[in-house]
């Protein structure tokens, strides 16, 4: 996948995070933790109270990890439009310049 096609992915990625994502997985983590909290204070069988929370607790993980994978998703649109600006800086540079920094990478 090209720089052009990191930052497009990107791109579409914060739109999806911000428009859909981050809303759905914003409410789901407070109905989760909310019904940890209901569980915990309610449910008086241990072993049934603690598969409850468990279960409820690995999809909090979960949420987590979907949520990171966007941002991951992002992060790497930023490196790429770094990455992009980058080379066309040195594009950009006269013959001697890019011979000096080819130099000094060496």
């Amino acid at each position: 996948m090209n720089e052009a096609e990191r930052i497009a992915r990107a791109h579409r990625a914060q739109s999806a995070l911000d428009e859909f994502l981050s809303p759905m997985l914003d409410a789901l983590r407070t109905e989760y933790a909310g019904r940890i909290a209901e569980i915990a204070a309610t449910e008086l069988h241990p072993t049934i109270r603690a598969d409850k929370i468990t279960s409820l607790s690995i999809a909090l993980k979960v949420l987590d990890n979907v949520r990171s994978g966007m941002v991951e998703i992002v992060r790497d649109g930023e490196l790429a439009n770094q990455s992009k600006a980058r080379a066309e800086k040195v594009e950009q540079m006269s013959d001697a310049q890019q011979r000096l920094l080819k130099i000094g990478v060496i």
